[in-house]
């Protein structure tokens, strides 16, 4: 029922925008520094002036090239059988004989037609002399002979003209000696150093035929060309076995924290060459590109952040007080970052923004602020250099998102400060969860995965106490009112409570039923209950000024009043409202609490003192404004309900008949009377909520009256 011509009301705040500007700011800070390593002026053979350390896990590319090159030479060849091999020497010496026979025919054939033309005298083959084998014989075809067993040095012509002229079963007689031991030579084990001793014995069981000795001189050349290793080394199994070996070798890699060169030592090329690759040698130039993507980077994730806020967290950006919350968290978490990572990129406090604003603001902006957290923490954990956004980064991310929906569901609800110790235990143990499934996927070592899962519990759950530590601090200086900080306030142990039930025990019974109502109609519209019920409590400490001034705390034959006028009457009860909020600021109550205790009468009139005055004025007028408590009317929910609960919990109790439907024309009266004197104007309620709110009163007084039984008088029953 608020107005809604407020135009000013849902405006987003000037400085809420500032400060989420100045964490993105300070975030970019702190992802560049973390980003870029540190430079050296250093080259090979100098003395570095300090140690250097990696800043993250590093391959000795070096190193573990030479162990490769050495693992791949400590392979020998391997050796196979080349049988393709074997059978196309055998081939080729078959087609050898193959080629002689069909060349012999050709010749024959062009013998006998030269003898029948009679440009030849003699046609048999051995008794033509050189010169007429030139006749029969082309220059290209002896060429072509002699070139025929394809190796160097070719045959001679004499050889050639032999070939052509020896006897058929003496060649035929070469070809069944020297192809049969051919073809199981080439298909044995022979080795290139077998070779040699293989075509001695070959040739010495040539040599002991009775074949001729030039038939036996080509029978060695026969040899000489188609006798061939074929136990040869296989290049691809080697090359593959080769490869495996270097593959297998381990790299060399420098762990994250751990020293590349010494103070005082020179630089190896090895050493060198890692610097290089970390970009931690000083070039000329400045490397604009880590500035220009971490900038449109952060801008985007805080871009995402602000549109969130203004389309489902608005009351974030309306407030002043939240949105400096939320930027501080995210600063600070940001910073510890920063320092965590200088040691272990697995040590984050990611979870100090996501607790700060859960318990502080709301949980949907702990959630987002969590995802801006986990990309912009993920951003810096994969180390410096070329490594940006690497695996660390996505497991990072991955753990710190499970980590801050985990905590902000446990926190959901939580009235104790112990809670928020659960709460990290709780997101620590969902980060580990991550990590382990992840690193169990890629078979890492169960060491590597206990001491990973281990750092992000732990991290957590030191956020979780820090925040626990630090939260009265953050209570205090944003002046909010923390389920944890309510429900202690509600302890009847508290000094103020304690003195209002010893010095005003009337007003305190008065306002624990007040509480009682106001928690109950709170929890059924889905306003604050516990802020309901601790403004409830509290409402009324004012009264310990002057407790006897109120008729809850007189005796029933005494009443000051009687001796005061109305004005005087008027002027002590409206009192109580001022000395409320003067006794909360002195208890250092949260500003909620001291708005419902200043907010609970409005403006309303004192309507018995007035009308008191009226009638001892006989007539004369009556300055109405004295009569009117100077408060102001209800500006949230849990006041307005805080104000009709206090009423229709005092109108009730001063009904002598309170049966049922007493009670709920009482209610709907006082209700309805604050509705049309303009008590609710400035108020959130909807008319629906008003309804929800009455019928909730009625039931909580209803079980509030309750008949009990009599109980026997013993004495007379004895």
């Amino acid at each position: 029922m608020a107005k809604k011509h407020e135009s000013n009301r849902n405006r987003v705040k000037p400085l809420s925008v500032i400060m989420l500007i100045l964490a993105a700011v300070i975030t970019l800070g702190c992802a560049v520094t973390a980003l870029t390593p540190d430079l050296y002026d250093i080259g090979l053979g100098s003395v570095a002036e300090e140690t250097i350390y990696a800043p993250r896990d590093i391959t000795d590319l070096t190193t573990t090239n030479a162990l490769k090159e050495n693992a791949r030479k400590s392979v020998p060849d391997i050796y196979r059988v080349d049988k393709q091999r074997a059978d196309r020497l055998y081939s080729d010496a078959a087609l050898f004989f193959e080629n002689v026979k069909d060349t012999r025919t050709e010749s024959e054939k062009i013998r006998a037609e030269m003898a029948a033309a009679g440009t030849l005298a003699v046609p048999e083959a051995g008794e033509l002399t050189e010169d007429q084998w030139r006749r029969v014989v082309s220059g290209e075809e002896l060429v072509r002979l002699k070139g025929i067993l394809g190796t160097e040095p070719e045959l001679d012509d004499e050889t050639v003209y032999f070939l052509l002229s020896v006897n058929e079963n003496e060649l035929l007689r070469l070809k069944e000696i020297i192809l049969p031991k051919l073809h199981t030579a080439l298909n044995n084990v022979l080795s290139e150093d077998a070779v040699a001793s293989t075509k001695s014995a070959f040739v010495n069981e040539l040599n002991a035929t009775s074949l001729s000795d030039k038939l036996k001189k080509l029978g060695e050349a026969v040899i000489e060309s188609f006798l061939q290793a074929t136990y040869t080394v296989d290049l691809q199994a080697t090359e593959q076995a080769r490869n495996q070996a270097a593959n297998a070798v381990s790299p060399v890699v420098i762990k994250r924290g751990e020293i590349i060169v010494e103070k005082g030592a020179k630089v190896s090329q090895p050493q060198l060459n890692m610097l290089l690759e970390l970009e931690m040698v000083r070039q000329d130039y400045t490397n604009t590109n880590l500035y220009i993507g971490s900038s449109v980077y952060v801008l985007m994730i805080f871009t995402g952040f602000g549109l969130y806020l203004i389309l489902f967290e608005r009351k974030v950006l309306d407030s002043v007080n939240s949105s400096v919350i939320v930027s501080i968290a995210i600063i600070i978490t940001m910073l510890l970052a920063l320092l965590a990572n200088r040691f272990d990129s697995r040590i984050t406090p990611g979870l100090i923004a996501v607790i700060i604003t859960s318990l502080l603001v709301s949980e949907r902006a702990a959630l987002a602020a969590g995802a801006v957290m986990a990309l912009c923490i993920g951003l810096i954990a994969g180390g410096r250099g070329t490594s940006i956004l690497s695996f660390d980064s996505a497991v990072m991310t991955a753990s710190m998102l499970a980590s801050s929906s985990a905590a902000v569901f446990k926190l959901k609800g939580a009235r104790k400060r112990s809670s928020v110790i659960v709460a990290g235990v709780t997101g620590g143990g969902a980060a580990a969860l991550v990590i382990a499934a992840v690193y169990i996927m890629l078979e890492r070592p169960a060491l590597q995965i206990l001491a990973d899962a281990g750092k992000a519990m732990g991290s957590d759950a030191v956020a979780a106490v820090l925040c626990a530590g630090t939260l009265t601090v953050w209570e205090n200086i944003f002046d909010v009112a923390t389920a944890a900080r309510l429900t202690e306030l509600s302890s009847a142990s508290h000094p103020l409570l304690k003195q209002l039930m010893t010095e005003a025990p009337g007003t305190y019974h008065h306002s624990v039923m007040t509480a009682q109502l106001a928690e109950a109609a709170a929890e059924r519209i889905g306003a604050d209950s516990l802020l309901a019920m601790v403004g409830a409590t509290y409402h009324d400490v004012g009264k310990l000024r002057r407790p006897l001034y109120f008729r809850e705390n007189q005796k029933p034959d005494e009443n000051v009043h009687d001796l005061m006028t109305p004005e005087e009457s008027a002027a002590a009860i409206i009192s109580h409202q001022k000395d409320g909020v003067s006794f909360l600021h002195k208890h250092k109550l949260p500003s909620a609490v001291i708005r419902i205790s200043h907010e609970h009468h409005g403006n309303s009139l004192v309507s018995y003192f007035y009308h008191k005055a009226l009638t001892e004025s006989e007539g004369k007028p009556v300055n109405i404004k004295a009569f009117r408590y100077p408060g102001s009317r209800p500006t949230t929910k849990e006041s307005a309900i805080v104000m009709l609960s206090d009423c229709c919990e005092a109108s009730v109790r001063s009904l002598k008949d309170k049966t049922r439907e007493s009670v709920e024309e009482m209610v709907h009266k006082v209700i309805k009377g604050a509705l049309e004197g303009g008590q609710l104007n400035n108020s959130p309620l909807t008319l629906f909520e008003l309804e929800e709110v009455e019928s909730s009163f009625l039931r909580t007084l209803y079980s509030l009256m309750h008949e009990r039984i009599e109980y026997p008088d013993t004495e007379k029953a004895e």
